[in-house]
Order: structure tokens, then sequence, then C-alpha cells
């Protein structure tokens, strides 16, 4: 005897004892299966995941259908796993902009930082790479002046990232301060400069970043610049183009081209002897070496 022709309550008790699996595999047999056994396929669905909420789940793997049916079913947009991070989070953290406007839709609550890092999902989308996710959350209204566990905000996390567009809107839009400090002193300008985004830095520049702005232990933009492994000869002549010093020391006494000659920067130590004395006037330096600005 086929299984279709068992009674329909057979078939929810042999059900109930079936993998989801072999469930959605039994359901695709038949429309007549498939309308009497979705129900259960569904409450298997909506059940925690590895110990986490579905919902969390659905949204860290990037299952959307799924995410879907848990709000549906009313499932809160705003549950948390044990580090704290919210669906919202982790639809940030992996770039899915039609799970991050779902939630939305849903009434996620935009800025909740996760437990750990004190990361908002803006920050975490910044943090992730993830551009598209970081314009649709500055959009939806997310707070702007909300920071991290280092004291990093959304600008600090742009500029490390070479997020162009997004720190002029942060800046000329959304009237961010240029110079706003994290919890070590250091400004968006030390953190552009610090993982080489040169384009990045120059528009800090040109929207008025203090280049000669000191970080809790003494050091500036230039000081990152010099004292970089891979040698940033295009970002230290933009900064002496805007009147970076290379006198100023760091909290040790040392000045830029001490860190310079520390990683054996040729080039850089060239450019910080030229530099000395002559601020401001460099501007065929970075021209020579093909920097333009964004």
């Amino acid at each position: 005897m086929q299984l279709s022709g068992l009674p329909s309550e057979n078939i929810l008790k042999i059900a109930e004892s079936l993998s989801p699996k072999d469930l959605n595999s039994l359901l695709r047999g038949s429309r007549s299966m498939a309308n009497l056994l979705l129900p259960s396929l569904h409450a298997l669905a909506i059940q925690d995941k590895d110990g986490l909420p579905a919902l969390i789940w659905a949204t860290k793997t990037g299952h959307e259908p799924l995410a879907a049916l848990l709000l549906s079913k009313g499932a809160s947009p705003n549950c948390r796993d044990p580090t704290g991070m919210t669906p919202l989070c982790w639809s940030a953290w992996t770039g899915r902009a039609d799970l991050t406007k779902l939630l939305l839709s849903h009434g996620a609550q935009i800025n909740t930082p996760d437990d750990q890092f004190r990361m908002t999902p803006l920050i975490w989308a910044a943090n992730m790479e993830h551009p598209s996710s970081c314009d649709l959350l500055v959009s939806a209204g997310a707070d702007l002046s909300a920071s991290d566990h280092r004291g990093e905000t959304i600008l600090h996390w742009a500029a490390k990232r070479g997020f162009c567009r997004l720190v002029r809107q942060l800046i000329e839009e959304a009237g961010m301060s240029v110079d706003t400090r994290e919890n070590y002193g250091n400004t968006p300008l030390h953190c552009a400069v610090f993982f080489g985004q040169e384009d990045t830095a120059r528009l800090l520049l040109r929207a008025g970043a203090n280049p000669n702005a000191r970080n809790s232990v003494g050091m500036t933009a230039l000081h990152w610049a010099a004292g970089h492994r891979d040698g940033f000869a295009g970002i230290i002549c933009c900064l002496l183009e805007y009147s970076a010093d290379p006198e100023i020391p760091d909290g040790s006494g040392r000045k830029a081209v001490y860190r310079a000659r520390m990683y054996e920067n040729v080039s850089s130590v060239m450019l910080l002897q030229e530099g000395h004395g002559n601020r401001g006037g460099n501007r065929q330096c970075s021209q020579s070496l093909g920097i333009y600005p964004c």
C-alpha cells in the first residue's frame, strides 16, 4: 500500500519521526502530500538551529525565504545570539541587502550593537567591507555618532576601508567632524593612513582634517605613514602637501623620519628630509607618483 493511501492522521504520525530532509522529500511527492505536510515542515523550520534562534540562523546563513517565514510567524526581529548579535547585525555582516530590508520592514532596531565589540549593524557593514549595506543603513536612519568598543565611529571605519563616497557623505551631508577621535586619540585621517587608503586620506585633508593631530601616544598620521613596512611614499607626499610637520615628535621624542629609517624605507626618508622646511610646497611630488583625488 502506498503511503499516500494511508489516512491523513497516520501520515502525520509517520512524518513526526522523519528528519527535515526526508520530510521535504516526502512532501515533494505529490500536491496532496505537500498540502498535508507543509505545516509540519514549517513547524520544523521555525525551531531553533544549533542552539541559535532560528531567525539568527537564517540571517547568518543568508536564508531569506526562511527569514521571511519566521517573521511572518511572529519571530522577533530583535532576538540575539549568545554574543548579543541581532539578525540585523548578521545581515550587515554578510552584506545581504535583501535581508536588511526585510528585517527593517518588520521593526528591527537599527542601532542595537552586539555585546562583545559594541558594533552597530552600520559599523559591522563597514567592518566587513559592504559599502552598499552601509548606504542602505545610513538611508534608513542609522545613528552616525554611535561608536564601538574602541570608540570608533562609522567615519573611522569608512576611512579604514577606503569608502570615499561614504566619507564624503558623512562629512558634507551629515556634518560629522572630520577630526573626531576614538579612544586612543586616532582621527579618521590616522585610520586612512594606517590602512594605506591614499584617496580617502586626500579627501579628508581637503575637507579640513588636521594633518598634525596627535593620538594618545603622540603619533601623527605622518608617523604612521613613515613607519609602514611597505613605505607609503604617496601618502607622505599627500600629507606634506597639506602641511604635515615632519618635525613633530611622538611621545617617545621620535620624529617621522626615525620610523622611516627603522623600516629602511629609503624613499620615505628622502621625502621627509626634503619636506622639512618645505611643507605645503610639494604638490608636484604626488603628481609624479600618479596620485589623484577620488
